[in-house]
């Protein structure tokens, strides 16, 4: 896999994997995530391009934010009162509005993986004419266990 340049000489990325938006790797990820884990004024104000990158890049799904801010709320909405000047930031109530502004390339639109990491197995079930002929010889019984692993009899499972 050929990854962009910046991405790759940046110390700290984040690889972040979740059901709906696949895999995405994150710019200074640690970073952000030491500032929601443990916020003070201090980090605020020396991180806040950091954090507002993060608010403003495209490339950067509401879904990631939303991991992150509801991962730790009240740090969140003390982070995010501070950064914006809103000090009556309420995460749960305001947090639809704030990537309306933010990322409004998001509104509407379905979120599809970035990247979907599959099995072999995976592979094996969606696309099986990749595997064809590629027999060991040995034909597979059907009492026999099944050689996708998964402990069950070959008649139960992938012989279906």
């Amino acid at each position: 896999m050929k990854l962009p340049k910046d991405l790759v000489k940046n110390k700290d990325v984040g690889i972040v994997f979740d059901e709906i938006g696949g895999q995405s790797f994150l710019v200074n990820y640690g970073l952000i995530l030491s500032i929601f884990q443990n916020p003070d004024d201090l980090k605020i104000k020396r991180y806040k391009d950091d954090i507002l990158t993060y608010l403003k890049d495209e490339t950067i799904s509401p879904l990631g934010l939303r991991r992150i801010f509801f991962r730790y709320p009240q740090n969140t909405e003390f982070i995010i009162g501070r950064i914006l000047n809103r000090p009556e930031f309420d995460l749960k109530r305001d947090f639809d509005s704030l990537m309306e502004e933010f990322k409004p390339s998001f509104k509407g639109s379905k979120i599809f993986p970035q990247m979907m990491p599959m099995s072999e197995r995976m592979v094996r079930v969606l696309k099986p004419e990749m595997y064809k002929g590629e027999e060991n010889g040995s034909k597979i019984g059907r009492n026999d266990p099944c050689p996708c692993g998964s402990g069950k009899k070959y008649k139960k499972c992938c012989g279906r």
